[in-house]
Parts: C-alpha cells; structure tokens; sequence
C-alpha cells in the first residue's frame, strides 16, 4: 500500500535581517530565507545557504549551494529556523540549537554563537517548536509554552520586555495546540480561539489596534481556527471552513483581500476555499488547497510567488507547475513546496544558494531542491526510527494507521476544541479505520504507544 507521506520533508528557511521567516510553524515546513534545513528519513538534517553565525550546524562559518549534513544530530523529528539561528526537536523531546545568539536565542544560558547544535536547557516533553525574530518558542505536551531570546516587544509572553538566555513561560496559557512567531507571536487554542502578543505596529495581533503589547490577548472575531501562521507584520488564520483570513500589514497586497491597505482586524483572503495549509513570509503568503494545488498572493519582485514573473499581486494566483503537493512554506522571498513523491521544489530568492539547486541565481518558478537525502515530513510528525505513519492525508472514509509499535498501541481521534471523538487500540501492523462517521474538517489524530506519543493534523476532504 501507498505511503504518501513518507520520503516527503521538512524545511526550515531561515532569514536574517537583512532578513527572516517563520518554520512555524513551526511548522511543518518552514522557511526563512538565507538558509534551509531539511529533516531526512534517518533523523539526520541537511542544511544550506549562508552560514555566517554557523547556522547551518556544520561547524564552519561557510555558506553552500547544495545540501549537506548538520554536525552530530539524529533522532531529530522537526526543525525550524528564523533570523539566523536553527532549532531542532529530538524524539525525546529535547530541542537544540545552533546559530547566532545574540539575544539568547540559542537557550544555552549565554549569548555566544555556536556552530554545532547544543542542547536548549530545561526543557523537556517539548512537542513544536517555532522561531521568532531572534527569538524562540516551545510547546510542550501539557499544552504550555515557552520561550528564549529577544523579547523587546514581550513577544515571548512572559509579561516583560526583558531578553531570556534560558526558557520561560508564556504566562496564562494552556491547551495550546500551535505556535507561530516573528516579531509577534500567535498562540492557537484547542478551542479554536487565537492568542496573540507582541510588536503590533502595523495590526498584526488583529485586535483591532497598533499597540504592541507584552500582555497576551485573545484576537477577536475569529474562531474555529485550525491552523496560524505569523509573517512579517502581518498574520494569517486558517479556519476549519478551509476559508483564511488575515491582518496586518498589506503594503504589498500580502493580506489577499484585493488591496493595500493595512488590516488591524481580520479581513478575508478573497477567493480561497478548500484550504488546509498556509504560511507566510515576509511579504507573501502561500496557501495548500485540499486538491493539491498551491496559491500564492502578495510581494513577487524575486519571483517567489513562483507564477513565472516578478509582479505582486494582490489576490491569491496558483503557482504554476505544480501538482501533487502535500506541504507549503512561504519564506523570505521565497517559497518551498513538498511532493508526495518526496522531492522538494522551489523558487523565488537564492542568493546565498538557499533553493538548493547548486545555484545563487533567483527562479520564478518552481525548480527542484537537488542532492537532498531520504527526507521525512515534519509536518505530521513522522517519527524516524520504528515508524507510525496515519495516511493518507487529506482522508475520506477510512483512515490507515501503520506502525511497529501496535502491541499496547491506542488510536486516538480529537476535534479541534479537544472533544474526543474515537479510541481504537491497535492490534496489527497496518490497520484500518473507519472514518464515515467524521464530517469534513481538520482532526488531530493522537498515536499513544509505551514508546512515545505522536499527534498528527488531519484533514476529511
């Protein structure tokens, strides 16, 4: 049988500022903009572009055009990157770090660059991790987070302005289910509800101000959100419909609405539906649709909307080329795209070789990320050694649970207000479940074996 979501990747693009991104978001996929990372199948990581700070983790302060291994990590089951420094969340959940430090971002308790990983301090039971502007978030498994590094619009939510070298906790918040930063930070709720702190210049907490605040806020008038995405200044939000909305900054039509005006409250991308994954950069955003196709809207001036020219635009376009795409990641000028048949594909901003195609020349449409590894999407947690793999994904009417983990092994199946919905315990190798009973709309899928825990996003089409 198919396993569509194996062989596939997770990329974290980092950009310094001169530039930066969210890998949100975690995620997932994600991108900056001056670097890659890439999560390979074994649970090592590759890594690309400029390495100034030694972002890449290789030991060196030398950029590369194509991808090569990170120094000493294994066992690695996301990565995430923004600014110049990168994150990497172990299976054990411990995260590392490597990169520029300058705010403490690294969470070693110091501010010295490093330039191969080492462990962040006092953290464990971590679940996603994300990255802020020289900043750096973790969710743990009881639905807390916290963060390190540069707070100076009190984005990491601990109530101060006041830069952290070691973890703190976000204060207030619980059943967190998603993070996403820049130089604000969104917080999604297992009720559907989002949360928002931090620099709020241009109205990207959606509150309906320009106050930056370091008192975490619920962003109001949107609710039944899945999924949330920070860009630069401005924000997205995903909502279970599969319709997204946005605010913020919109100099460049980022926000999808058909304009430019800035948004303090959220706005509706216009002609959207069907959506189940989104990600925005610095000035564009790139939207997954549930048949596999990929939108785009706002800045294009390196090609990064990946539509063969370097227009903006200010209403979401298709990508051109491009099929069969499980994953989007919109980074800093430019975009990365996973196919189900496991190959990355890129376009837009290359000039420190951060496409990875061998090259520093920019694209305008999608071109292949060569010489990568055996890659693995961090997107669905896909674990790396002794595998439990749900697919596929988006589902209709059953559900595949595979995995070598199935003696003493539950399924479990939550909506996104953190309902219950079913609980199978596994008795084979690859077992079916039936789905007929679920209505169309994003799940959490939740994996319990002796060995680990394991929550995956689902979508019924």
């Amino acid at each position: 049988m198919k396993k569509h979501l194996f062989n596939s990747i997770t990329v974290a693009i980092l950009f310094c500022f001169n530039g930066l991104i969210n890998v949100t978001n975690a995620q997932s996929l994600a991108s900056g903009g001056y670097h890659s990372l890439f999560l390979c199948s074994s649970g090592t990581v590759q890594s690309v572009g400029k390495n100034e700070f030694g972002q890449l983790g290789n030991g060196t302060g030398f950029g590369i055009y194509t991808p090569g291994p990170v120094s000493t990590l294994s066992g690695i089951t996301k990565v995430a990157a923004v600014g110049e420094h990168s994150l990497f969340l172990k299976n054990d959940g411990t995260v590392w770090s490597v990169g520029y430090n300058v705010s403490g971002q690294l969470g070693d308790g110091t501010t010295v660059n490093k330039n191969i990983p080492i462990q962040v301090i006092g953290l464990t039971g971590i679940e996603k991790i994300a990255s802020g502007y020289y900043s750096s978030l973790f969710l743990k498994s009881d639905g807390t987070v916290w963060g390190v590094g540069n707070n100076a619009a009190g984005n990491l939510g601990d109530g101060t302005t006041v830069n952290r070298s070691s973890p703190v906790q976000a204060l207030g918040l619980t059943g967190i289910t998603e993070v996403s930063a820049y130089y604000h930070t969104l917080f999604l709720k297992n009720d559907g509800t989002v949360w928002g702190v931090g620099n709020n210049q241009f109205g990207q907490l959606g509150n309906g101000t320009y106050e930056t605040t370091s008192t975490i806020g619920q962003v109001p008038g949107v609710s039944g959100i899945s999924s949330v995405s920070a860009g630069y200044f401005y924000s997205l939000f995903l909502k279970s419909d599969g319709t997204v909305w946005s605010a913020g900054r919109n100099d460049s039509g980022q926000l999808g609405d058909g304009t430019t005006l800035g948004r303090p409250n959220a706005v509706q991308v216009v002609g959207l539906s069907g959506i189940t994954s989104i990600s925005a950069g610095r000035s564009h955003a790139v939207f997954l649709k549930n048949d596999n196709t990929v939108w785009a809207v706002g800045a294009n001036w390196s090609g990064q909307l990946g539509d063969g020219t370097t227009v903006n635009k200010r209403t979401p376009i298709q990508v051109t080329g491009l099929s069969d795409i499980i994953e989007v990641v919109a980074g800093w000028d430019n975009s990365f795209f996973l196919k189900s048949d496991g190959t990355v594909w890129a376009t837009g901003l290359n000039n420190n070789g951060q496409l990875g195609d061998g090259t520093n020349v920019n694209r305008n449409t999608a071109i292949q990320v060569t010489s990568l590894c055996s890659v693995s999407l961090g997107i669905n947690n896909t674990t790396l050694e002794n595998s439990i793999s749900v697919y596929p994904n988006p589902f209709s009417e059953q559900l595949i649970i595979e995995t070598n983990e199935y003696q003493n092994t539950t399924v479990e199946i939550y909506n996104l207000q953190g309902q219950l919905l079913q609980s199978i315990p596994l008795e084979l190798s690859e077992n079916i479940i039936n789905t007929s009973n679920l209505i169309s709309g994003f799940y959490l899928v939740k994996v319990k074996s002796p060995k680990r825990i394991i929550t995956k996003k689902i979508v019924k089409n």
